[in-house]
């Protein structure tokens, strides 16, 4: 997420419309991936919830860039999330870390 957010900043400050829609556009497909394994029946549950996590986080980011951070900072020290964090913690289908 920092290299997507670093590149879309970049972009925006010199008024790049072409780069700042390239990657959102890759924010987009990520959510519509991450979404996409979190209904995915054949998946962990684990995995899944995982998933669901990250769609949402570039959810807000596409709705909330400037906050984002901010946001995540105070999301990561949920107990929501640490409970997520501790089911995938040593499963070995936890492939992916979260962004």
């Amino acid at each position: 997420m920092h290299k997507l957010d670093d590149a879309y900043r970049e972009y925006r400050l010199v008024s790049d419309r072409e780069g700042t829609s390239f990657v959102r556009t890759l924010v987009i497909k990520g959510r519509q991936r991450a979404e996409s394994l979190a209904r995915n029946p054949r998946v962990s549950l684990e995995k899944r919830r995982e998933k669901e996590e990250i769609a949402y986080w570039f959810k807000l980011w596409l709705d909330l860039p400037d906050l984002f951070f901010d946001w995540l900072e105070l999301r990561k020290q949920s107990k929501e999330f640490q409970r997520l964090i501790s089911n995938n913690i040593g499963n070995s289908d936890a492939e992916t870390p979260l962004p």
